[in-house]
């Protein structure tokens, strides 16, 4: 099944949209700012170039700055 994403501009919108949904047994589920961060970093994540590699003393000597 597709999924659609809505984003209401407004907190009368927000409401009417969770009531319609409740009232037409529609499943929803609602997406926290923190939610939207996780996608973004898993897109990120997934996007990233994983062909350079960098060796571990050079990561260490980053961390103990």
């Amino acid at each position: 099944m597709n999924t659609i994403v809505v984003t209401p501009q407004s907190e009368k919108e927000y409401s009417f949209l969770l009531n319609f949904f409740k009232e037409k047994h529609i499943r929803n589920r609602v997406f926290t700012h923190e939610d939207k961060e996780d996608a973004g970093l898993l897109k990120m994540m997934l996007d990233a170039d994983r062909t350079d590699r960098v060796c571990e003393s050079e990561i260490m000597s980053i961390l103990r700055q």
